[in-house]
């Protein structure tokens, strides 16, 4: 993984005084904390969570969190909850379920 590749090369040297660089598991205990970078929260209600989460992922997110917390009022919990496990198989996309 490694943050803005969706930026060209040359983009990334005129932006970065020290270019982002690959993040993977095997990577320094270090850098690994480091390497999720920001995340972002999407109210585990919303109804179209993994198209929403293809959506952000090609402008550049790199970690999302269907949120059954803090995002959502106490009393949505529970559709919350069922929403996040059955958003998968209800996706309009092409793929495994």
């Amino acid at each position: 993984m490694r943050h803005f590749a969706y930026l060209s090369d040359e983009e990334r040297e005129r932006l970065f005084a020290v270019p982002p660089a690959a993040v993977a598991a095997d990577s320094p205990r270090d850098l690994l904390a480091l390497g999720l970078g920001a995340t972002l929260y999407c109210p585990g209600t919303r109804p179209a969570l993994v198209e929403d989460s293809l959506r952000v992922a090609s402008v550049g997110t790199t970690s999302m969190v269907w949120c059954l917390e803090d995002s959502i009022p106490h009393e949505s919990v529970s559709f919350a909850e069922t929403n996040v496990v059955s958003a998968p198989a209800r996706s309009t996309l092409p793929g495994p379920r």
